[in-house]
């Protein structure tokens, strides 16, 4: 995994509501080329909104969002379009069509096409009807449509569900392997055990708000035993407010 001088994607003071629901509050990001970021938070904090953002699939009441240097809206997002890659909370599938012809929408490669079904695995299934395969099925199919073109910047909505454990391990070398080739990764979890083995920086957020962005090398060198951030706006068990813990070895 690489980390280069360019920034890939710089967020700045991003706002969204939802009716009088506050959404996102004021976030502010950025991380560089051949990074690979986990953006981290309980269930509802916003990491979902932020990466529509990224898309340009949402408009927002405030801040700004480029990538590659070049602003990213509803309104302006052909770099998007050109050199991002994204699976955003389901995969978008056809029923009728069959894994590869989704593929064929994405790309006219037959060298990238039969690549990504290689190193996913799905060769045995490709060319069957998409209504006939399972979750684990789907969701390897949308993370081979997020990654065929081999895209600069790829997003990634909480990709390991579904997964078997094994799909899981070989997707995670993939994503080094392809970090390593200089490609950045964006991944969201509410997990941080699921990404640590894999993400140079991450980025925990809850209700809307960034609360910490740090390399998991400071991590490990601030908090030797255990990582403990809390919050006094959320209640998990009883008395309990602290919304987030996380060990690291």
């Amino acid at each position: 995994m690489q980390n280069g001088q360019a920034k890939m994607v710089q967020v700045t003071a991003l706002r969204k509501k939802f009716g009088h629901r506050v959404v996102l509050r004021d976030v502010n990001f950025a991380f560089s080329t051949g990074e690979v970021v986990g953006l981290v938070g309980p269930n509802g904090a916003g990491k979902t909104t932020i990466m529509k953002a990224l898309l340009g699939l949402l408009a927002t009441d405030a801040g700004n969002v480029r990538i590659l240097g070049q602003p990213v809206s509803v309104n302006t997002h052909t770099v998007v379009t050109q050199q991002v890659g994204a699976l955003i909370e389901r995969p978008a599938i056809y029923p009728f069509l069959t894994g590869w012809q989704h593929l064929q929408l994405m790309t006219t490669s037959g060298e990238q096409m039969t690549w990504v079904v290689q190193v996913l695995q799905m060769e045995a299934y490709i060319h069957r009807p998409a209504k006939r395969y399972s979750l684990g099925m789907k969701q390897k199919l949308g993370i081979a449509m997020a990654l065929v073109n081999r895209p600069r910047l790829v997003i990634l909505d909480e990709p390991m569900n579904g997964l078997d454990p094994q799909s899981v391990k070989r997707l995670r070398h993939l994503i080094g392997q392809l970090a390593g080739e200089g490609i950045t990764f964006l991944i969201s979890s509410h997990v941080l055990s699921e990404l640590e083995k894999i993400i140079d920086t991450v980025i925990l957020i809850d209700q809307g708000e960034v609360l910490l962005q740090r390399t998991m090398t400071q991590l490990r060198e601030s908090a030797r035993q255990a990582l403990v951030v809390r919050t006094g706006r959320r209640k998990m068990h009883g008395p309990c407010r602290c919304f987030y813990r996380q060990t690291i070895q």
